[in-house]
């Protein structure tokens, strides 16, 4: 599961865009507790190039009447984005990444719904991801899940495929059999720590910076 984002104009991800010959033109670049519907950061591979652009985090197909809550479409299940109506057709050709500083996931206990923030030993995170637009109006994508992994299990039993840099070219990559990468990523993750913070960060409202409550764990 992934159900909230941060991103950050640290160096680390700087650094990142640079390499990639991509420049980040937003004035707000830092944000946090980015929600589904809202815009997120993504590279994608077009006519021209790498492209960094910032689209609705809530995949809305090309052949759809409009934007609609009625599905939940901010994630994309590993084990059916290949054959998914509304996943296959993007999976096939417009695969993007998701970049991330961070992301929130909840743990229910006996207090409630406690938030973790969740971030990668090496920054930034690259969330794999799939995009369409409708009616060259609104671009959005979808971030694909998959199972869990053993230390992340106590956490949720979903997570982002976060992938690593040396990955993103056959990733985004038009040439590419989609299946193929599957194959090959299914059940990788880079490394990860989670962090309790505040719970005030489980209203999507609160845009501020996430405070921090107790020790990094491994996950």
């Amino acid at each position: 599961m992934c159900g909230r984002l941060n991103i950050t104009d640290s160096p680390e991800v700087l650094t990142l865009l640079k390499s990639l010959g991509l420049v980040w033109q937003s004035a707000n670049k830092s944000r946090y507790n980015i929600a589904p519907t809202e815009n997120v950061l993504v590279i994608y591979e077009s006519e021209n190039g790498l492209q960094l652009e910032e689209m609705r985090w809530w995949l809305v197909p090309s052949w759809s009447s409009g934007p609609s809550n009625k599905f939940a479409m901010f994630n994309a299940r590993i084990e059916t984005v290949a054959t998914s109506k509304a996943y296959k057709t993007p999976f096939k050709t417009k695969r993007c990444v998701v970049i991330a500083s961070s992301f929130v996931e909840w743990h229910r206990g006996e207090s409630g719904k406690q938030p973790y923030l969740i971030e990668a030993e090496q920054q930034p995170l690259l969330l794999a991801g799939i995009w369409d637009e409708w009616r060259g109006e609104i671009k959005s994508c979808s971030i694909i899940t998959q199972a869990a992994r053993k230390e992340f299990e106590w956490l949720h039993h979903r997570m982002p495929l976060a992938l690593t840099e040396a990955q993103l070219p056959a990733w985004l990559g038009k040439t590419n059999a989609p299946e193929n990468l599957l194959d090959a990523l299914r059940g990788q993750c880079v490394s990860l720590s989670a962090l309790e913070i505040d719970s005030t960060y489980n209203n999507t409202r609160n845009k501020a910076k996430p405070i921090q409550v107790s020790e990094v764990k491994a996950c």
